[in-house]
């Protein structure tokens, strides 16, 4: 009997298909609260989980890393801009791969005489959840299936505006070295609390700190905020960024050429900034600059410090680790490219894991800092034992897919579903700490699985909490580690090892355990229980992020 199916990228857009088209149509979820929305409603639909298999990751990887290297930037003279525009590319490639072979592979395994589709076409801004592109999509990339849209509504193209830049008058103290701290996101406030009385510390402002933190920041923190003002033009004399992209289907090849256009206005824009910030470089003299990221305007910082010959360091909140093979390699390389680049004076080493990456990467050998721990959490107090676990999962939208080492919506709802029971059958409290991405879900999901505790804490005090924690990939491992908490990497697609770990899960005393079996979680959680001595010293440094700030800064002086 033939199917038709219908897809959608967001709840809203999912809503809109069932009102215009029969309940009797399989749903192909795009998007973790498309997939909950399924599942609370009891929605025929398709989990991308039985279509999407570890090959299809692997190739998605292979064909990206060659995109990539074939394509080429024109009027974006700094590696921060462009690894902005590459983020662009490779998130937009990731999605039109994941949706064209996801529907290929269900096509093939059943039989769908149709597709529906909304029709939506819009552009709203950079990672917009109102950006809408999947019809699209699969009106250029999937053959031989009758393709019904329901509606032919296009968005209204944006309005051009460039913004020229202008940095606001600010005033030091003449008597103290300057340090302009590109944020205050991942605990970059440390830099901050241990350094504000001998130092006049310069941050941008961002629209993300509300009013009163900007005033005990302010006032008791002594901070200086670099104020942008902006004055609108239609027109400007500036070259805008260009991009030739080769890929063997054209089609593909096209779509990628307008994700690159709709982001013209915004690059042109990241260069006036960075106009900006010359002149801001021209008018003080810092001492140091620190940033988290490398992208964009936080990566600029670095650049134009390292090109005025200023002391600066990245201090990535992002986990670099060694490769096991092909493949693992091009996934790990897009994550160091993301948040460390040789476009700075120093790159901070936070632990073993990461200095053993950065020594083999002939690019930043030179430019290592084994600082220890900044701004991971912090060792805590040890606390008794009482069977709680935290699970730590890094989630993306459709918008910016991963392939390899990150789980993807589905993967994540069927790990709720496996720790739910294992949760009930062994007696263990087990804390989700939920991604940003998921927020939007959190009600639901304590509704779907009653026997997971969900949490939007921070991590430092999570952790404080529980016993040890379980990750298929996240920052957080190193968080865990840093705070003297082992790590269980549970990798039940046999799809990924995050970084070198005890196989043994028998063995006791080791601070992290890799498991790719469901039946061998529950021994290698009772092997750390009766673990009695476990040493950290292979994967950390010594010393806390206060002694390891005040040591960075004796250095630089």
């Amino acid at each position: 009997m033939s199917k038709s199916i219908c897809i959608a990228q967001t709840v809203k857009e999912l809503k809109f298909l069932l009102f215009k088209i029969s309940k009797d149509v399989l749903i192909v979820p795009l998007d973790l609260e498309v997939q909950i929305f399924c599942i609370k409603n009891k929605l025929n639909y398709l989990d991308p989980i039985n279509f999407f298999d570890n090959s299809l990751h692997k190739k998605g990887l292979e064909e990206s890393e060659k995109l990539l290297k074939k394509t080429k930037f024109k009027n974006l003279s700094y590696k921060s801009h462009r690894l902005i525009a590459e983020t662009f590319i490779r998130f937009r490639f990731n999605s039109i791969f994941f949706l064209k072979n996801l529907i290929e592979k269900i096509c093939k395994k059943i039989n769908v005489d149709q597709i529906i589709l909304s029709g939506w076409d819009n552009y709203e801004n950079e990672y917009s959840l109102n950006n809408y592109y999947i019809s699209q999509i699969i009106k250029e990339t999937i053959k031989g299936k009758k393709i019904k849209i329901i509606s032919k509504k296009k968005s209204f193209n944006k309005q051009v505006i460039y913004k020229k830049a202008i940095v606001e008058k600010i005033h030091l103290n003449k008597d103290k070295k300057n340090i302009l701290i590109s944020s205050l996101g991942y605990n970059l406030f440390r830099f901050i609390k241990n350094l504000y009385k001998n130092y006049n510390i310069i941050i941008p402002e961002d629209n993300n700190i509300n009013f009163f933190k900007k005033l005990i920041l302010k006032y008791f923190f002594n901070v200086t905020f670099l104020k942008f003002s902006y004055e609108i033009n239609k027109n400007i004399n500036i070259k805008k960024p260009k991009v030739s992209i080769l890929y063997s289907d054209k089609k593909i090849q096209n779509l990628l050429i307008k994700r690159f256009e709709e982001e013209i206005n915004n690059l042109i824009n990241l260069k006036l900034k960075c106009f900006a910030i010359d002149d801001i470089f021209k008018k003080i003299n810092f001492f140091l600059v620190i940033s988290h990221n490398v992208r964009g305007e936080n990566g600029y910082y670095l650049e134009k410090a390292l090109k005025s010959k200023t002391h600066s360091i990245c201090v990535p909140h992002g986990t670099i680790t060694n490769n096991f093979n092909k493949h693992d390699k091009i996934y790990k390389k897009i994550i160091a490219d993301s948040v460390i680049f040789d476009k700075c004076k120093y790159i901070s080493a936070q632990t073993k894991i990461a200095k053993k990456f950065l020594t083999k990467n002939t690019r930043f050998k030179k430019k290592i800092i084994s600082s220890g721990n900044m701004i991971f959490a912090e060792k805590r107090k040890k606390r008794k034992l009482e069977r709680k676990i935290l699970f730590a999962v890094t989630l993306k939208k459709f918008f910016n897919l991963q392939f390899l080492g990150v789980e993807a919506f589905y993967e994540f709802i069927d790990n709720l579903k496996f720790l739910n029971n294992f949760s009930e059958i062994n007696k263990m409290k087990i804390y989700i700490n939920l991604h940003p991405a998921a927020k939007d879900s959190l009600t639901n999901l304590k509704n779907l699985f009653p026997n997971l505790t969900f949490s939007f804490e921070k991590i430092d005090k999570i952790l404080k909490k529980v016993d040890m924690t379980i990750s298929f990939s996240s920052t957080v491992i190193e968080d865990s580690l840093c705070s003297e908490i082992p790590v269980i990497l549970l990798d039940r697609w046999k799809r990924y090892q995050h970084c070198e770990a005890q196989l043994d899960y028998f063995k006791k005393n080791y601070p992290i355990y890799y498991v790719n079996e469901e039946k061998n979680l529950i021994k290698c959680i009772n092997s750390i229980y009766d673990s009695k001595q476990i040493s950290y010293k292979k994967h950390t440094f010594s010393g806390n992020f206060k002694s390891n700030i005040k040591n960075f800064i004796n250095f630089l002086n």
